[in-house]
């Protein structure tokens, strides 16, 4: 089970801040039936321990990649609403764009 709990962190590791959704959900499915196995195996002591530790580490990271994901949505939609409201109000200057070409940025 520890090898399991490994695999998943370094694949967490490995999504970094593009997780995907799906396999998001297919590793928490996992993590739960990996807690179940440690909660009703007959694990004891240190390798009990060690497991709680894995276990602990593997959640934080799910929790992680799951509010990275939720933070990619947000900043999408975002984008998404700037742009249509830029179409639709061509007129109004959005403080989101840059205008180049009259010589605005948002770096000066």
């Amino acid at each position: 089970m520890a090898d399991r709990y490994r695999d998943l962190i370094a694949e967490m590791q490995r999504i970094g801040w593009r997780p995907d959704r799906e396999r998001l959900a297919a590793i928490g499915a996992e993590l739960i039936e990996l807690a179940h196995q440690v909660e009703i195996g007959d694990a004891a002591g240190r390798e009990r321990d060690q497991l709680d530790e894995l276990r602990t580490t593997a959640h934080a990271l799910l929790s992680d990649a799951r509010h990275h994901y939720q933070i990619e949505l947000a900043t999408t939609r975002a984008a998404r609403e700037r742009e249509l409201h830029d179409r639709m109000y061509p007129t109004q200057l959005s403080p989101q764009r840059d205008f180049p070409e009259r010589g605005f940025t948002r770096d000066r």
